[in-house]
Order: structure tokens, then sequence, then C-alpha cells
């Protein structure tokens, strides 16, 4: 569970069944791989646009979409990252590659959505990888059982609703 804080970090919960604990992940350990997949904390969530500076860098076809290609570096140390190279489809306005880059502004993972699909309206990414490129390892992200716009308690996100499986 992230909650998104104005003005502060972010807050990120992780239930972990086999314990029937719910873990809260503070700042310093955004940079850990979230459960042992090429996915690290902070490339879990929802980065606000105004935590980077963003620079249109050119115009490219990526696997056959019409691409934005944008860099984005921290506005301070906010992140595990020098920057990131994103191709944002020009017509649907969806991530659909990133390049990350360490502070030595090495290329180290790489993001490619590999499935678009519109549900409800809503173009979304269901089938994606992250690849590691120093320990040349990926993972597979693949969704399923999408819905927006439901009515949601605002009660369901908390930290009891995760341990209770509310």
């Amino acid at each position: 569970m992230s909650i998104e804080n104005e003005g502060a970090d972010d807050s990120q919960y992780l239930y972990l069944p086999a314990l029937k604990k719910t873990r809260r992940i503070v700042s310093t350990q955004k940079t850990v791989r979230f459960v042992n997949t090429d996915f690290s904390y902070e490339d879990m969530q929802r980065r606000l646009p105004k935590k980077d500076e963003h620079t249109l860098l050119k115009e490219e076809n990526y696997l056959g979409l019409d691409c934005f290609v944008v860099e984005s570096r921290p506005v301070s140390g906010t992140s595990q990252y020098s920057r990131r190279l994103s191709w944002v489809d020009s017509q649907r306005f969806v991530v659909v590659k990133t390049e990350f880059y360490d502070k030595k502004n090495q290329l180290v993972k790489e993001y490619a959505a590999r499935e678009l699909v519109e549900i409800d309206g809503i173009w979304t990414v269901t089938d994606s990888v992250m690849t590691d490129l120093v320990q040349n390892h990926s993972t597979e992200m693949r969704l399923s059982n999408i819905s927006y716009n439901c009515p949601v308690d605002d009660n369901l996100f908390s930290v009891y609703s995760l341990e209770k499986g509310i």
C-alpha cells in the first residue's frame, strides 16, 4: 500500500502474509529490491512530476508507437537514480519504456511495457518487464482483473485493513 503525502515522503507498507504483519518501508529502504524482484520500492511508487526536472529530448518510434523521449532528473536527492529516460506514447500518454541511470550516470535498469490495453477508457500496461542490466536478470509483471472508478471506502486504505484482509 502506498499513500502519497503532500510535502513529505510517501508512506509505503508491505503486508507479509506468513507473519500476518505489515511492515512500513522507510525512505532509506526505497532502493531495496521489492520482494526479491528487479523492481525497487521506489520503482513501485508513482513519482510526482514536480519531484523532477523534465526535458523533451526528441520524438522517436518505439515498437511502432510514436513516442516523446523525456529526460527526468531529480530536483534534489529524492531518488536513487541520477536520471530517467522515458518513452511516452504520444497518442495515449503512457510510458512504454524507461531507462534508469545510477548516480554515476551508468544505465542500470530498463522497464518495458509489452502489452497496452484500453480498460474503461483508460490505457493500461497489463504486461511489462523490468530488467536489471548489471545483474543480467529480469522480472515480468502481469496485471489482470483491473477495474477503474469503483467506489472504495477510505477505511480500506489502512494497516488494519491490510492485516485483516478486509
